[in-house]
């Protein structure tokens, strides 16, 4: 007994326009996860453009974002810094997990004189995880799988390159030390 033909129906057309909405899902959504200098990066409901030290930390964070068991945190430390000093956040984390984390400075305001330094100490004040950016830079990555779960110090600090003598080393330090430069910091885990 022969086989029915085939339905061309309804039916056909809904599977071919459920496949063409997801090949078209997946280029869309598939833009954003490749680390680009020339294109807006999206964050949640939040769009950074080039320039932002948002921008910089998020193409860094590129690579991690296309592994599904990366998991990149919503919501991430923004402030300004000023050379010299820093910032101490102390963040919990849990023994069997992976953590990534993308420190950047506003590109324009780093000039090279200054580098983006990231440290992580365990709760036994010991350095678990340092970082500092190359020089022509302005993201400091680093990673950590923790020992033990507990509370961890997380450095985030803006040091100037040493000066000759023949330079005016005060002059330059004390107007850097005056600009407040935009940092943020996003973390994930896996």
């Amino acid at each position: 007994m022969p086989h029915p033909p085939a339905r061309k129906g309804p039916a056909r057309h809904r599977r071919s326009g459920i496949l063409a909405s997801l090949l078209l899902f997946a280029l869309l959504t598939g833009a954003f996860l490749h680390a680009r200098e020339d294109v807006d990066y999206r964050f949640g409901k939040k769009i950074f453009s080039p320039g932002s030290p948002e921008h910089a930390a998020l193409s860094t964070a590129a690579p991690y974002l296309e592994n599904e068991k990366f998991i990149m945190r919503q919501d991430y430390w923004k402030s300004d810094l000023r050379t010299g000093s820093g910032k101490a956040l102390r963040l919990q984390f849990f023994k069997g997990h992976t953590y990534r984390f993308f420190f950047a400075a506003h590109p324009e305001n780093l000039t090279a004189k200054r580098s983006v330094h990231l440290s992580i100490l365990a709760p036994d004040s010991s350095v678990v995880a340092d970082s500092v950016s190359e020089p022509a830079s302005t993201v400091a990555a680093a990673h950590l799988t923790p020992d033990s779960t507990g509370l961890y110090l997380v450095l985030l600090r803006l040091e100037s390159a040493e000066e000759s003598a023949e330079e005016s080393a005060e002059d330059t330090d004390e107007k850097m030390k005056e600009q407040q430069i935009p940092c943020v910091l996003f973390y994930g885990y896996e």
